[in-house]
């Protein structure tokens, strides 16, 4: 059945989705699956009047169409006296709206709230819903109108414009007017540091966040420092918690048993250790420090340099 359809001669990605299943015969899912197949991104974009004029929904432009078909003079979305809402039509007088999104609660609590302040302004409303709208532009031969909506910097199709710009797009062109140059120190890129942050360093979030990881070594450089040193000395060395060394160390045994067996992290100090820890102790240096330079627990490095242990030496 597909076969009987050119899908390179539809405007695929140039109109919704919907649209074109309606044109085709066939169901949304099926036309969003054979324009991925092809490459194509989905539509973004705004659907307009035979004017020009975007539309807040595709059923607005279904039946601005069938009115322009039959020649019905109209007004869209005309403000409407006595209520603080906007309709979707006026024709002689008389207010269309169309339930576009009936069927969502909040749309639906919205709609009812908006139906009472009609009542009680005695205003004569016509309320269309997406299958009164689809049986009337059956058959109707004006085609609807679209306008895909694309970064005019990057050429991005985006709903999401600021100044005819992308986001990101609008960042960097706001960074040009009101920021500082700078180099992101993790990538390398350019970018402008705002007036809130003068002395950023890097360009974006993740540039940060990676700039916090630790650049680990090879397994293999990892076990060959391990024959010389505790994994607890080595963590230290590395600057991280020997916790998240044993942890990395464990995973890696528990994926591969033939892997070496985690080393005890106990350090063995000798006695030349021991007179080295007192003496810088007495010179000033902190318990902390000593505890990382000999890989021991800060417990043994103040029993040893209040000699409640090694006290032979």
């Amino acid at each position: 059945m597909s076969s009987k359809v050119d899908w390179s001669s539809l405007p695929l990605g140039e109109e919704p989705d919907s649209v074109i299943a309606e044109r085709v015969g066939y169901s949304r899912s099926y036309v969003g699956l054979r324009r991925r197949k092809l490459g194509i991104p989905a539509f973004v974009g705004l659907v307009l009047t035979q004017e020009g004029v975007p539309t807040r929904s595709v059923y607005e432009a279904k039946y601005d169409a069938y009115l322009h078909w039959k020649g019905i003079g109209h007004i869209h979305e005309p403000s409407v006296p006595g209520v603080p809402y906007i309709a979707d039509f006026e024709i002689d007088g008389q207010y269309i709206e169309i339930l576009g999104m009936s069927g969502f609660k909040r749309y639906d609590t919205k709609s009812d709230r908006k139906r009472q302040v009609y009542a009680d302004a005695e205003v004569p409303v016509t309320w269309l819903t997406r299958e009164d709208v689809d049986a009337v532009y059956k058959g109707c031969p004006v085609r609807l109108k679209f306008r895909s909506r694309y970064c005019d910097t990057c050429s991005k199709k985006t709903h999401d414009l600021v100044n005819g710009m992308c986001r990101s797009c609008n960042r960097k062109q706001w960074g040009q007017d009101n920021g500082t140059g700078a180099t992101c120190e993790q990538c390398g890129d350019q970018f402008f540091r705002s007036a809130g942050a003068p002395d950023a360093r890097f360009c974006s979030h993740p540039c940060y966040s990676k700039s916090l990881e630790l650049e680990w070594l090879s397994w293999e450089e990892i076990d060959a420092r391990l024959q010389h040193t505790s994994a607890r000395q080595l963590a230290f060395e590395l600057g991280i918690k020997p916790s998240a060394l044993y942890m990395r160390l464990r995973r890696r045994q528990e994926r591969d048993p033939k892997v070496p067996v985690i080393p005890d992290h106990r350090t063995t100090l000798t006695e030349d250790n021991v007179r080295e820890m007192r003496r810088l102790y007495a010179e000033g240096t902190p318990q902390a420090d000593l505890h990382r330079k000999y890989g021991v627990s800060r417990t043994t490095v103040h029993q040893i340099v209040h000699r409640k242990t090694w006290v032979h030496v």
